[in-house]
């Protein structure tokens, strides 16, 4: 996949996945809900509303702009590596 999409429409508790998709370093579309954004912030996702609409806007938006995607999967990887890392707990 070259992005990677958490569609929650409800619910606080963080999806296990969103994890992995830190440390994948793809771009991340998730939906803005406090399921996602106890993790993630405008700064390593394109975070939106919780409607297919905006999620279709989400995706197409990294689709057309590619380096903005691969920026915001660097950080998202940063951030992995840093507070959520096996050595991050060490």
């Amino acid at each position: 996949a070259e992005i990677l999409v958490s569609p929650r429409t409800e619910g606080t508790s963080v999806p296990l996945k969103i994890y992995s998709y830190l440390q994948s370093g793809k771009p991340i579309v998730a939906t803005r809900l406090p399921a996602h954004t106890q993790v993630l912030d405008d700064s390593m996702a394109v975070l939106v509303e919780p409607t297919s609409e905006s999620l279709a806007e989400g995706i197409v938006c990294l689709m057309k702009n590619k380096e903005f995607g691969y920026r915001l999967g660097e950080k998202a990887q940063q951030v992995s590596r840093e507070h959520y890392s096996m050595d991050s707990y060490l």
